[in-house]
């Protein structure tokens, strides 16, 4: 406004946008592009491109829009214009409280107030006709399958799909456990065309392959990962005398089960304070409500879904947003009623399995304490791989990929008493076992895999001496209760079993690393190689015991930095600059470096990483660094470094074909000299 200057688009192509932000050309002034969003509401979008498939010559390719295309956009946009007030869509606001909507992402400061904003004109005409027809079939079970199809074709067909270039397919709004308004979305062919995912068509073959599947169940028998073979699941099984019993209520009040003890138990507790399912779930919500609420007027008869005895933890999620209430109290209560009500319909000798996946010591303690106090003890732990690795609360976060199964059965009586550092011995000795035969024959599974798979297996050792409430395990004549068990107390001078196996960890990872590495780069490597960010409190027990290493002092070196409970890690190419005027001054504004005389620069300040970041950075820049590959190829630890970086990165990883470039340059150096 400042200027009046109106700037095109193409003109922002030209690096005037960028990073959430957007620069006038004309006088300078620069601002953030959520800022207009919330100025202006939802942002202006256009369509640029189309995939497109011709069954006549096999053509499958890109093109872009003709007047056909526009006008036919156009068309549905003005049918829907007439048609909106007798289109029955829903009318719910997008909650302006909670961690998805409000934490996670401001979606009302994006410009998304109600559900039906999260569709563009044609997406909203389409998909209400669509239902509007299947509400015709007059046979209901048909009517219902068919409604599971088409809400699940949703997921696929909103303005918060993206399309994914490299594998030429659209990635669900859920692909990750958040809302994520895209900057540039994708519209999917509803109904479902020869080529595509997520659409209605396809939806629908899968739920006549769960109706067949259904009528004669099998289940898989696996030798190996591929080798395997299908086992009927027939009267042997289930047989056909046993009452069968599908219920939809809250598992905290199972009465209607027939008196009969269950010898099994087989639970899915909800994930502490990572994932608001019941937020997430009014997407689909609101537009089953529109389809279903005449037949089921006490299951969608609330505008949104239920939430005030969800058992979740949110306020460490909150970031001091006083709605998010639900403390760590709060989720442990909850789940230790649903864990008792399941023991009081369990038989004296059954059995109650369920997973969990958390690397946070205080949600294993809210677990297990809720197990325990339920009247349950820990009988074995088993590490399952079952997370994708698009799951929102392990992407980019060197987060957990395994499930820990946790078989428990009734604790019968009081436990003998014993003394915690017995205990401790048995932990360290089980946890010292068990981390050499994971890093042994299980290589490349992430430390934090590591830690949880064995953290489940010591608390067994633990749980053995827990009765309804009360540990019986005791140092200096006082209980230990379970968060002193796993984290400790400096002030009773118990060793917790996080450190314990922290440490045994840690030197595994140690072991993976060149020996004679400076103590910053090792750690560095160790703790945050890879990723954007690592929780503080991991690092503590870390820091801990380390004499050579502070948090500071790797801020100071622009290695970290702190923000929110957090160590956010700083790209390579964020450390440039600081990194070029300690090896002598260099321009650090040339697009084109080379190093005459490089032999004399002081680099001997530097240490292994920073040597390996400054080479990343100067790549990126197109930097000719002959000189100091050179000088450096000459030190073998640090070569070492390059090829076990450049092997340890997730070839997802975008620098991983840059530290394999400079590995197989620090290798072939002698070669290089000679050019």
């Amino acid at each position: 406004p400042a200027c009046e200057h109106r700037t095109p688009p193409d003109v922002l192509r030209q690096g005037y946008a960028g990073y959430g932000k957007y620069t006038c050309p004309t006088c300078g002034a620069s601002h953030a592009i959520l800022d207009a969003a919330k100025e202006q509401g939802q942002l202006p979008y256009r369509m640029y491109g189309l995939e497109a498939y011709c069954p006549h010559c096999a053509f499958k390719g890109y093109k872009k829009p003709d007047a056909d295309d526009l006008a036919l956009y156009e068309q549905a946009r003005q049918r829907f214009e007439d048609e909106r007030l007798g289109l029955n869509l829903p009318k719910q606001q997008i909650p302006t409280i909670g961690a998805k909507t409000k934490v996670d992402c401001d979606m009302e400061g994006h410009g998304y107030r109600y559900w039906t904003e999260l569709f563009n004109d044609r997406q909203l005409l389409l998909f209400a006709q669509l239902r509007d027809a299947i509400l015709a079939i007059e046979d209901k079970a048909a009517r219902e399958y068919l409604l599971l199809a088409w809400s699940a074709a949703s997921e696929f067909y909103n303005v918060f799909v993206r399309y994914n270039v490299q594998a030429r397919k659209v990635e669900s709004l859920f692909a990750s456990h958040a809302f994520i308004p895209k900057v540039t979305f994708s519209e999917n062919n509803l109904w479902g065309a020869e080529y595509g995912r997520g659409t209605f068509s396809n939806y629908v073959d899968q739920v006549r392959q769960a109706l067949e599947w259904a009528a004669n169940p099998d289940d898989n028998f696996f030798f190996t990962d591929e080798d395997y073979y299908k086992i009927p699941i027939d009267e042997r099984f289930l047989p056909l005398q046993v009452r069968r019993q599908l219920l939809c209520r809250s598992s905290e009040d199972i009465s209607p089960l027939s008196s009969q003890k269950a010898s099994l138990v087989i639970t899915d507790p909800p994930y502490y304070g990572n994932v608001m399912y019941a937020e997430l779930s009014d997407f689909f919500y609101v537009w089953l409500r529109t389809a279903l609420v005449r037949d089921y007027p006490e299951i969608f008869g609330a505008p949104l879904t239920s939430k005030d005895e969800e058992v979740v933890e949110t306020v460490t999620r909150g970031h001091g947003a006083d709605f998010l209430t639900k403390d760590e109290d709060f989720f442990t209560a909850g789940l230790t009623r649903v864990f008792a009500e399941a023991a009081d319909h369990m038989a004296n000798d059954g059995v109650l399995v369920f997973t969990f996946h958390h690397q946070a010591n205080e949600a294993w303690a809210s677990v297990l304490r809720t197990a325990l106090d339920a009247g349950f003890v820990i009988k074995a732990v088993y590490p399952v791989h079952a997370e994708m690795l698009a799951s929102l609360h392990i992407y980019d976060k060197a987060n957990i990929s395994y499930d820990a199964l946790i078989v428990c059965r009734k604790q019968v009586g009081e436990p003998e008493a014993v003394n915690w550092r017995d205990v401790a011995d048995r932990v360290y000795l089980r946890a010292e076992r068990l981390v050499k035969e994971l890093e042994g024959e299980a290589r490349g599974l992430l430390a934090e895999d590591i830690y949880v798979i064995a953290i489940g297996k010591c608390l067994e050792a633990y749980s053995r001496h827990y009765y309804r409430g009360r540990s019986y395990v005791y140092w200096q004549d006082q209980p230990v209760s379970v968060e002193e068990a796993l984290d400790g107390s400096e002030a009773r001078g118990i060793r917790g079993i996080g450190e314990i196996v922290d440490q045994l960890v840690e030197e595994a990872e140690g072991r993976m690393w060149p020996p004679g590495l400076d103590p910053v780069s090792r750690f560095y490597v160790i703790n945050f190689l890879g990723q954007s960010e690592v929780d503080y409190n991991r690092l503590k027990r870390r820091l801990m015991h380390n004499a050579h290493v502070t948090l500071e002092g790797m801020e100071r070196q622009g290695l970290v930095r702190q923000s929110g409970g957090k160590v956010k890690v700083v790209p390579e190419t964020e450390r440039a600059d600081v990194l070029l005027e300690r090896i002598g001054g260099l321009d650090a504004d040339a697009t084109q470096l080379s190093f005459p005389g490089i032999e004399a620069a002081p680099t001997e300040d530097l240490t292994a990483i920073d040597k390996l970041h400054l080479l990343v950075a100067l790549d990126h820049r197109g930097a000719l660094t002959g000189g100091l590959i050179a000088r450096w190829g000459e030190d073998r630890i640090f070569v070492e470094l390059a090829r076990r970086v450049a092997r340890y990165l997730d070839p997802k990883d975008k620098t991983r074909n840059v530290y394999e470039r400079i590995a197989e340059a620090l290798g072939g150096r002698q070669t290089m000299q000679m050019m």
